[in-house]
């Protein structure tokens, strides 16, 4: 089972490593017709501009010039928009090859830090619990940063990736950080609080952002046309600290919700309760 397993990660490793090759380390260059189009196309178009703009003659139907440049310019910009839409489709491809690659790499080590951890006593445990976590933030940033460099923003749940990634990442690194200063009776313990912690530091990031995005509304700060923040990379150190201070978190989003809705009384202290 196990020499099938590899042989068949293998042969995946070798087919995304090929692709790498040819289109990311030799990438396959436009045709030579492509490429031949763009200066023809462009000198057509200065042609056509250069008679509209004064060497139009008397006897020149004026309207069928203008039409053969409109028809032209038109054909250009398709051209255009073919070549860049052919780009478009590599760059996306580049990544898929990028993250596969990251993925394949990444199997083996989490197989035998898993081994090692099943295999090792309770005293080693912390060790290979706390690399587990480490090869998930790596290979998490790694993926996240391949699909969205170099990239306009994409948004999940009206929030930015790169702000959710930080967030994750200090919920991620609070958890390592526990792992290697922290003094444990017995590493069980750290299971439910290892799991919830970056998940709540995902959404911690979420709604600093959103508090953000609300203070914005209210001090009527310009946003961009899909209603966002333009300048919100402050947030991403604001979201990381969130994540990885619970302390911090609870006085930032603590602090707002009182003033949303005000804290009751312990039902002890009230004076309507009945006994």
């Amino acid at each position: 089972m196990y020499v099938g397993l590899a042989v068949v990660w293998l042969l995946l490793l070798a087919a995304v490593g090929i692709a790498i090759w040819y289109d990311i380390i030799r990438p396959v260059p436009l045709g030579q017709e492509q490429v031949a189009q763009f200066p023809e196309s462009n000198r057509k178009i200065d042609e056509l501009c250069a008679q509209l703009v004064g060497e139009v003659k008397p006897g020149d139907d004026r309207q069928t010039i203008i039409s053969d440049c409109k028809a032209k310019v038109t054909s250009s910009i398709a051209l255009t928009e073919r070549s860049f839409d052919e780009w478009n489709g590599r760059n996306l491809r580049k990544r898929l090859w990028l993250i596969l690659f990251s993925l394949l790499i990444a199997i083996p080590a989490f197989w035998f830090v898993g081994g090692k951890f099943r295999e090792s006593a309770e005293g080693q445990q912390r060790f290979w619990l706390l690399t587990c976590f480490a090869l998930v933030l790596l290979l998490v940033l790694v993926v996240v940063s391949i699909a969205v460099w170099n990239q306009p923003d994409y948004y999940i749940a009206y929030v930015p990736v790169p702000i959710l990634e930080w967030g994750f990442a200090g919920g991620m690194l609070a958890v390592i950080h526990r792992l290697a200063y922290g003094r444990y009776t017995s590493v069980s313990k750290l299971y439910l609080r290892a799991i919830a912690t970056p998940v709540i530091g995902l959404f911690m990031s979420g709604v600093v952002y959103f508090i953000a995005l609300g203070g914005a509304i209210l001090i009527k700060v310009p946003l961009n046309a899909q209603g966002q923040l333009n300048n919100n990379l402050w947030l991403n150190a604001i979201a990381f600290i969130a994540a990885f201070n619970e302390k911090f978190a609870e006085a930032v989003v603590g602090r707002f919700t009182l003033k949303l809705a005000p804290a009751e009384e312990p039902r002890g202290n009230r004076k309507d309760d009945v006994d």
